[in-house]
């Protein structure tokens, strides 16, 4: 557990057991991934993989930066929706109730969109 701990200043760390004898080196942890399917894991971990199928720690790897990305774009495709709505409300294209509905829906459903399309996308 000191190793654990000394080797977590310097870098970020993942730890992946079944939570039971390790459950301690789990919670420590950066990222606690524990493969089983007990209670006493889901406590222990920050993330709990249900089956005994360790390639599916590399699974979710994949997985959270995809979403990572998702969450990335949506943000990024809402911040430019809003500055050009400002844009065009601040040079009188159009009024100003319309660029707040705009604005607040266009990016709400914006951002729907995207996150939709990164769940549809299974590969």
């Amino acid at each position: 557990m000191r190793s654990l701990k000394s080797l977590k200043e310097g870098a970020r760390i993942t730890v992946v057991g079944d939570g039971i004898n390790d459950a301690p080196a789990l919670a420590v942890a950066d990222i606690g991934i524990a493969i089983g399917s007990l209670q006493a894991v889901a406590e222990a971990a920050d993330v709990a993989i249900v089956t005994n199928n360790v390639s599916e720690v590399v699974s979710f790897f994949k997985l959270s930066r995809k979403v990572y990305r998702g969450i990335i774009r949506g943000i990024m495709l809402v911040l430019i929706s809003k500055a050009m709505v400002i844009l065009l409300s601040a040079i009188k294209i159009i009024p100003l109730w319309a660029a707040v509905a705009i604005g607040d829906d266009g990016s709400l459903l914006l951002a729907l969109a995207t996150t939709f399309l990164t769940l549809s996308r299974r590969n």
